[in-house]
């Protein structure tokens, strides 16, 4: 192949706004929870792998410059203390956490069809945080 790849422009009418991105995360996360194929569903699991998600972006962010004892650790501690919206994420993946083994061994092709997707909402998150904070 001779041609040259062209890098596309981006546009405002090709942007996804971040606000967009998050409705569509929460859709995902919000139908993976119901889904139940087998006798246990999903539920448990989803919720333990979003805020094992959110914990990972958080802390890439907070390491992208190496770690400052200080100030990285004050960080953490105002993110588990005072973030409302994060509290709730790691109360909902650990409420139920002794329901995960039974969640596990019953999963079913499409659930674990569905908790990929749950993984997939994170990856164009994860991969900015990396183009962002690279050397």
């Amino acid at each position: 192949m001779t041609e040259e790849i062209k890098e596309i422009e981006t546009t405002e009418e090709t942007k996804i706004s971040s606000n967009t991105m998050d409705i569509v995360k929460q859709k995902i996360i919000d139908f993976a929870k119901t889904v139940k194929v087998g006798e246990k569903g999903i539920k448990e699991l989803t919720e333990a792998v979003v805020g094992v998600m959110e914990t990972s972006i958080f802390m890439c962010k907070r390491f992208s410059d190496g770690f400052q004892l200080g100030e990285d650790f004050t960080a953490i501690w105002d993110k588990v203390v005072n973030d409302a919206e994060y509290k709730n994420v790691m109360k909902e993946a650990f409420d139920k956490f002794s329901e995960i083994p039974a969640e596990t061994k019953d999963i079913k092709v499409l659930e674990g069809i569905v908790l990929a997707g749950v993984l997939g909402v994170y990856v164009e998150e994860m991969t900015n945080v990396f183009l962002k904070y690279r050397s």
